[in-house]
């Protein structure tokens, strides 16, 4: 396969390449050199946090021979550091718990040792593509405020932090409220709640944000005397690369005094805000999708599993998927991928969320923590592989599992 930097997205990324001997071969450097315009090779010492924080890359490759948990660790403060920062590990073994800290803390890729080059070079660009599309739709967000500023009398607008507590609020919202800027900020947002509005109501408005999803509706707030105002009401979810919320957007109308409104200036504002939110929109849902498979990835995967305290974690790893893909070209490998995802996916009950992550590995995150259980649905995606022959484009192909819990 042959690769050039034009119009590449890695092109404009700062690799940095992480190795833990420096006497083996580093057979990634140069297809590295060959992808990025800046490349950092460093071995991992007591001086890789400086030198990470030197380099400020924007993709960090750990090659490793065993994964253990000081890679985890440093990855962690790495994305303390960090937020948005790409961290793919490649290594020759990984175990599961430490799998499970890497998808919570956001790695965004893990490839086991052998590596196919052209596979991961496949994973490098996808993930470069991924950050310059939430850049784009951090750029519409900007956009939205913009509009904001210009219509600041107009419209209500605050800020909060994922947990609901005011990080801003403009002269709109403090005037409407009643309450001041300095009694506002720090609060949670449930300061103007009003008391006779129903409970469902911001169940399925928390449930709608935290799924990444933009909310709508009428909501009556209460202001710091006790009377009531109605407002028309948009929640947006602010993503940070790693698919994580940053922050939530509110933009609000003021239904219940009509004697201020102005129809063009409203028009306005809200045909702008649909242009804006809806490319951003569009673009942070993307990240959450594998679209080889249409499954949900890491980055859905790590959004979930955030305070998951009881089930299972399965990882499948498909046995010499290189194979096919040496054999067939990567067109074929994808479509192969896909059937084993539609396959896997018609195994999964209620209970069981199918994900797919890097190259040939799928995770399952079931809500079953009973032994039998776990048994039984291993048993039945060994036995349904083991007695199946996938067929793409006439070919039959037999495909094996390895597999973690």
């Amino acid at each position: 396969m042959n690769h050039t930097k034009h119009d590449d997205p890695l092109a404009l990324m700062t690799l940095l390449y992480v190795s833990d001997n420096p006497t083996a071969p580093h057979e990634f450097l140069n297809v590295f050199r060959g992808l990025s315009n800046k490349v950092i090779h460093t071995h991992l010492s007591d001086d890789t946090i400086k030198i990470l924080e030197q380099g400020q890359p924007n993709i960090i490759v750990f090659d490793m021979d065993h994964l253990n948990s000081n890679h985890i660790k440093l990855s962690r403060h790495l994305k303390e550091k960090q937020p948005n920062i790409c961290i793919l590990f490649i290594s020759e073994f990984m175990e599961c718990d430490l799998l499970r800290e890497a998808i919570n803390i956001g790695i965004s890729c893990y490839m086991s040792k052998p590596v196919d080059t052209n596979l991961l070079i496949k994973t490098l660009q996808r993930e470069a593509e991924r950050m310059l599309k939430l850049k784009t739709a951090h750029e519409a967000e900007h956009l939205v405020e913009e509009y904001l500023k210009a219509f600041d009398s107009s419209v209500i607008f605050s800020k909060t932090n994922p947990k609901g507590i005011i990080t801003y609020a403009n002269d709109a919202f403090i005037k409407i409220s009643g309450y001041t800027k300095e009694e506002l900020l720090g609060k949670s947002h449930n300061i103007v709640r009003h008391p006779d509005m129903p409970k469902s109501t911001f169940q399925n408005l928390w449930h709608t944000i935290r799924d990444a999803h933009i909310w709508k509706g009428i909501i009556t707030n209460q202001r710091k005397d006790k009377s009531a105002y109605t407002v028309e009401s948009t929640i947006i979810p602010i993503l940070n690369s790693d698919g994580s919320i940053r922050e939530y957007i509110a933009i609000r109308f003021d239904l219940s005094d009509r004697s201020n409104y102005n129809a063009d200036v409203q028009d306005a504002i809200r045909y702008n805000e649909k242009v804006a939110l809806s490319r951003s929109y569009e673009l942070m849902q993307q990240i959450y999708i594998d679209h080889t498979t249409k499954l949900p990835n890491a980055m859905a995967l790590r959004r979930d599993i955030q305070g998951y305290t009881k089930g299972t974690v399965f990882l499948l790893d498909v046995n010499n998927f290189n194979i096919f893909n040496k054999l067939h070209g990567y067109t074929y490998g994808d479509k192969l991928l896909a059937l084993i995802a539609s396959d896997l996916s018609s195994m999964m009950s209620e209970k069981e969320i199918l994900y797919k992550m890097s190259a040939d590995q799928f995770v399952i995150l079931s809500n079953h923590d009973e032994r039998h259980y776990i048994d039984h649905l291993a048993n039945l995606i060994f036995a349904f592989f083991d007695n199946s022959e996938l067929i793409i484009d006439t070919i039959e192909n037999q495909v094996s599992f390895s597999m973690g819990i």
